[in-house]
């Protein structure tokens, strides 16, 4: 599996905002790590291109499958990418 780390490498990596330590709904707590957007389609299709440069099978089809659960929530005018299947950490 794609671990904590190589996502926000991905998304740094992609210029995006990472948002470490997000708590989305149903989460009870738990946190995990995305991006923040005001486009997040581009931002999925930045990450997946910085993904397909570096990232070899396995990660690469864990990656894509984090994507497919990716969840979004609106944090105002941005959107917030995240990804509660690779939880990071607890409070």
């Amino acid at each position: 599996m794609i671990n904590e780390q190589q996502l926000v490498d991905i998304f740094e990596e992609a210029g995006l905002e990472v948002y470490e330590g997000y708590s989305g709904r149903g989460m009870y707590g738990k946190k995990c790590s995305g991006f923040r957007s005001d486009n997040p389609i581009a931002g999925i299709i930045n990450a997946v291109e910085v993904a397909l440069g570096f990232l070899e099978e396995p990660e690469m089809t864990d990656f894509l499958k984090a994507l497919k659960f990716a969840q979004m929530d609106q944090l105002g005018t941005r959107t917030i990418v995240y990804f509660p299947r690779h939880v990071a950490y607890d409070e």
